[in-house]
């Protein structure tokens, strides 16, 4: 998990501890605010900012009604803390490719099988799905890149569209496989995007190239002619 998001985690519920510390000194309404600070303290400490499941992505503070007394006043501008984040997988064949996936299967569309070299291509589609609660921006530019000693052999045929819409948003992008040589062809897909837990997100793609006949390309269909004597 990224460093400087989890010390962010610690600064913040650090922070929430101590006010809750405070506002304990300050009588019975500070005594609801701490209840509130509590359970923001509990928000924080469950998110993955600590390796949790849920992710958040920012902290949104924002101040509810206005409170009968001054203390709850000045309290409420921290009470409302909304955790939310965009959260991205990218599947082949409808199977999620893992994140930094170095081994291409068949079964998810990451290895592309045999085409003849400098002659025949395979296109593959892959998804780029957000299961996250708010939209995912994708950064990078180009949108998908291709990396790696036979990333010319891959092309970007369709860039994928952002942003990706939150709660289950899709976009698609197609990887044209065309080898310019024989044997196995390597690279690697790279998406950035504003997924701190997934950027970049990467996964390797192969393919084959095979030597054309050497008999030539066959013939499909032919006339047999005779030449009469005489």
């Amino acid at each position: 998990m990224n460093k400087q998001l989890r010390m962010a985690g610690l600064i913040l519920a650090l922070s929430l501890i101590l006010g809750f510390g405070y506002w304990q000194q300050q009588g019975q309404a500070a005594g609801q605010t701490g209840n509130r600070l509590k359970h923001l303290v509990s928000q924080v400490a469950s998110s993955r900012l600590f390796g949790a499941k849920s992710r958040p992505a920012k902290v949104e503070l924002s101040a509810p009604a206005a409170a009968a007394s001054p203390v709850e006043s000045a309290a409420n501008s921290i009470f409302t803390l909304g955790i939310f984040a965009s959260s991205m997988s990218v599947k082949g064949n409808n199977i999620v490719i893992a994140n930094g996936d170095e081994t291409p299967s068949a079964t998810d569309d990451t290895a592309f099988g045999s085409a003849v070299a400098n002659t025949d291509t395979v296109a593959h589609y892959f998804t780029i799905e957000n299961t996250g609660a708010t939209a995912l921006n994708l950064t990078g530019t180009p949108t998908v890149v291709l990396s790696g000693t036979q990333a010319a052999d891959f092309s970007i045929a369709a860039q994928p569209v952002s942003p990706v819409a939150a709660t289950n948003g899709t976009t698609t992008f197609q990887v044209i496989f065309a080898p310019l040589g024989t044997g196995t062809r390597t690279a690697t897909v790279s998406i950035a995007s504003d997924d701190a837990s997934h950027n970049p997100y990467t996964f390797a793609i192969q393919g084959t190239g095979t030597p054309p006949s050497s008999n030539g390309p066959a013939c499909g269909a032919y006339t047999n002619r005779t030449t009469a004597n005489g």
